[in-house]
């Protein structure tokens, strides 16, 4: 099967391009010029970019997307125009299967601008024929993470800090690595067609449970919980990597 990665290059990205390419031919796209490696072709697209993304997936079956533009002032903007454009250009080659990474919580009332964005953006990538399979994942534990990475950051540097309510709210962080496996397991599954799953981790914990066994990642987003309901397991029951293990991988990994 032929599979293209969006956001190849991301936390994410990286290690999923890995993963297919042991069993798929992957096209991992990026803005930026990559040499080919370990039977993956890496090839230039912009999502905003219809023509270049149209190039991109001649003869493709399968495009995960991985995209998002956090850090740009327009950022909102930007990813819906990106994800309005993966879809339809996907339509127009006959893909059969998009695949969308998101965020738990997004279907909360009172979102902020990061999370209003993920939910936005699974819209528009479902405005097509093309049927679209959507992960909702929380905090993923792994190096490159910019959430967990602002964690680590605040226990670094904050000795003591007068914790704010969020460091109540519940969530469930997952590892990279669970994370990769997951998506990888659904490339080409008719039954995840069109469906919708939660992913997170063997435990729910508090955000101050979070800090003291390893912090404030995507500050605005931390009021809302983010806890696995229509659980994926149910498709595809792999092994959970607990949250110390995955932290300490990761942690050893930024060492």
């Amino acid at each position: 099967m032929k599979v293209a990665v969006f956001g190849a290059s991301g936390t994410v990205g990286r290690p999923l391009v890995t993963e297919l390419a042991e069993a798929h031919e992957v096209v991992a796209v990026s803005r930026n010029e990559r040499r080919d490696a370990d039977g993956v072709t890496w090839k230039l697209a912009d999502a905003t970019d219809a023509e270049s993304v149209a190039r991109v997936l001649d003869a493709v079956d399968v495009v995960y997307y991985l995209v998002h533009s956090l850090g740009s002032a327009d950022f909102e903007e930007q990813d819906l125009r990106a994800a309005e454009t993966t879809a339809r250009e996907a339509e127009r080659a006959g893909v059969k299967q998009l695949v969308y990474l998101g965020g738990l919580g997004d279907d909360s009332a009172d979102l902020s601008p990061h999370l209003r964005s993920r939910r936005e953006t699974g819209k528009h990538l479902a405005s097509t024929s093309v049927p679209v399979t959507t992960l909702r994942a929380a905090m993923v534990v792994g190096r490159g993470s910019a959430a967990f990475q602002t964690i680590v950051a605040l226990v670094d540097r904050l000795p003591a800090m007068l914790t704010p309510r969020w460091v109540a709210t519940r969530t469930q962080p997952v590892a990279l690595s669970d994370v990769v496996a997951y998506l990888a397991g659904l490339c080409g599954l008719e039954p995840a067609l069109g469906a919708s799953y939660d992913v997170g981790g063997p435990e729910v914990m508090t955000y101050r449970e979070m800090i003291a066994a390893v912090a404030r990642p995507l500050i605005e987003g931390l009021r809302t919980e983010t806890v696995v309901r229509e659980d994926i397991r149910r498709l595809l029951p792999i092994d959970l990597t607990p949250f110390d293990a995955a932290a300490r991988a990761a942690l050893d990994q930024l060492a």
